[in-house]
């Protein structure tokens, strides 16, 4: 039961911006610049499993201390690197013109 919650409100959650960029790429069939898959899906779904890490990890008492500390400081260390990730994409999508220098 505990992994059928898991894959329905994480993972499935998780890959809510794939799935609707493939429904609007299989519904408007005329747009050229649209990808399958793009960078900040990926990211997004990255973010998602590391919180839910987290949070899983934080209501288990009957764990190691000590790898429960460890799998905690690495989500976080990888929530941080994929929000600066997110962060680059976001960039990318920016016209260069509109910046404030």
């Amino acid at each position: 039961m505990i992994k059928r919650k898991w894959l329905i409100y994480t993972v499935l959650i998780g890959l809510i911006p794939i799935f609707i960029r493939l429904l609007i790429y299989v519904v408007i069939k005329n747009v050229d610049h649209l990808y399958y898959l793009n960078e900040v899906d990926i990211v997004f779904l990255g973010l998602v499993l590391h919180v839910s890490n987290i949070n899983e990890l934080e209501d288990k008492s009957e764990l190691d201390r000590n790898w429960k500390t460890t799998c905690i400081g690495l989500s976080v260390i990888m929530i941080v690197l994929f929000s600066a990730l997110l962060a680059f994409s976001y960039f990318s999508d920016v016209d260069k013109g509109q910046i404030i220098q």
